[in-house]
């Protein structure tokens, strides 16, 4: 029951800010449930794949996941994610954290001021690098699709706008970088690195936060799996705790993933910022305790 409680939770509260629910989840399995932290890692990343199961399905079906921008930047994320898996038995996690720390936290700051007072975010309209078209046609066909004449123009139908809505995908190269140590994260700390993706997608390669968010969803099952093969092969997953909570978890991500559309883009980007905040000082407290212990 209490495995199923914090799958249900977890799976809700990842599903709908794109971050597939680990950073909850081994903290929640460690503390709370008192398992040792590989085995909640593992568990976690069980789980991840789960809630990106259940919600990129939904986000699929209102065609918000970029899914071309999605498989390249999960080239170099799966990467990192099988690396991170490998190393995370043989190194210190400590240091990757505090670095992890003071990244997240920036992020979370830098996510909040700017969507805070940009009114066009606020209300979910257009943001600096986003134009408003007229709404025409049948806006549930196509998704996310190209919108111009280079595969970096891109569009998608807002449906609580009532809109259509063109983006340009910037710094391409930064942004496959920074996704390998999303990878590297997910391996070591048992999260997908939708904390890391979807920052990454809004602030520096102008991703609409909405779309981030599915996009990041879509990709975390992926980054998750090729960690948690890893585990797996080192007896590390317990399957049926696994299984327990990956069931609450495709419960909890399908409501989230519902919720989200109905979400306000600016609210959604800070909540996130403000989860991320949280988790951040929380990995931080962790961290100074073990030192200190």
């Amino acid at each position: 029951m209490a495995v199923g409680g914090v799958g249900l939770v977890a799976g809700f509260v990842g599903s709908m800010l794109g971050i597939g629910g680990g950073v909850f989840l081994v903290p929640l399995f460690s503390v709370v449930l008192g398992l040792p932290l590989k085995l909640a890692i593992a568990t976690s990343l069980v789980c991840v794949i789960a809630t990106a199961a259940a919600g990129a399905n939904v986000y699929l079906r209102q065609g918000l996941a970029d899914i071309r921008l999605a498989m390249l930047l999960e080239i170099p994320t799966v990467v990192g994610a099988i690396a991170g898996g490998m190393l995370a038995s043989v190194l210190e996690a400590d240091a990757l954290a505090l670095i992890f720390v003071a990244l997240a936290l920036y992020t979370a700051w830098t996510m909040f001021r700017r969507h805070g007072r940009s009114q066009g975010d606020a209300r979910g309209g257009p943001g600096p690098e986003e134009t408003e078209l007229a709404a025409t046609g049948d806006p549930g066909e196509g998704g996310v699709s190209a919108g111009g004449g280079s595969w970096r123009e891109r569009e998608y139908f807002d449906a609580k706008a009532g809109r259509v809505v063109r983006y340009r995908i910037e710094r391409l190269g930064p942004g496959l970088a920074v996704s390998v140590v999303g990878g590297l994260a997910s391996g070591l700390l048992g999260i997908g690195g939708g904390i890391i993706k979807v920052p990454v997608m809004n602030l520096a390669m102008k991703v609409p936060m909405r779309v981030a968010v599915a996009t990041s969803n879509f990709m975390v099952g992926i980054t998750a799996a090729a960690s948690a093969v890893v585990y797996y092969a080192n007896g590390l997953v317990d399957p049926l705790v696994a299984s327990a909570a990956a069931l609450a978890v495709l419960v909890g991500g399908n409501l989230g993933a519902r919720t989200a559309a109905r979400v306000d883009q600016g609210m959604l980007a800070r909540v996130f910022a403000v989860v991320l905040a949280v988790l951040a000082l929380q990995m931080l407290y962790r961290v100074l305790g073990s030192a200190g212990g």
